[in-house]
C-alpha cells in the first residue's frame, strides 16, 4: 500500500536514498528543506510504501510529487521516485497513486524529470518527451 507521509524519518531514509543514488542534480539536504516547505505550503507530497505495509521497516518505494502553477498550466510535477528493484510491479502503483491524486486535484498533466532513458519510461508508463532542459554551470566554465 502507498501512503502520503509528512514523517521527518520517512522523508530522511528518502534523502539517503538520494544520497546512495549518487544523483548529482539533488543535493538531499536541501531536498529535505524542499519536501518540508513544501508539505507545510501544502504543494508537495510524499509518497512512501513499505516491505508488508510495516512501517516500522525502511521504505521499498517513494514519490516526492508538487503541484506547479505556471502562467500556461497547473500540473503535478514528480520531483523524485525512486522503487526497490525487488519490487517489480511497484512503480506502477505508484504511478497510479499519483494519477489519483491528480484526478482529486482536477489536474490533467504530469510532468518530471528523468536522469534515464526517455524511451524505456515512455513505453513502460506512457509519458512522452515534452522538451529538453540544457545547462550550463558556469562554475566549471
Amino acid at each position: 500500500m502507498i501512503f502520503i507521509s509528512n514523517k521527518v524519518e520517512h522523508l530522511v531514509q528518502i534523502c539517503k536514498k538520494i544520497d546512495e543514488q549518487n544523483d548529482k542534480q539533488l543535493n538531499p539536504a536541501e531536498f529535505l528543506k524542499y519536501m518540508l516547505m513544501g508539505i507545510q505550503n501544502k504543494h508537495t507530497f510524499v509518497l512512501v510504501s513499505f516491505p508488508n505495509d510495516d512501517e516500522n521497516k525502511k521504505i521499498n518505494g517513494c514519490a516526492v510529487i508538487t503541484i506547479i502553477n505556471s502562467n500556461e498550466e497547473t500540473f503535478l510535477w514528480i520531483d523524485y521516485t525512486w522503487i526497490d528493484k525487488t519490487a517489480k510491479t511497484l512503480g506502477k502503483k505508484f504511478l497510479e497513486a499519483i494519477e489519483n491524486i491528480a484526478k482529486e486535484m482536477d489536474i490533467n498533466i504530469i510532468k518530471g524529470r528523468t536522469i534515464r532513458n526517455c524511451e524505456a519510461i515512455e513505453k513502460k508508463y506512457g509519458f512522452i518527451k515534452d522538451y529538453t532542459v540544457i545547462k550550463k554551470d558556469l562554475k566549471e566554465a
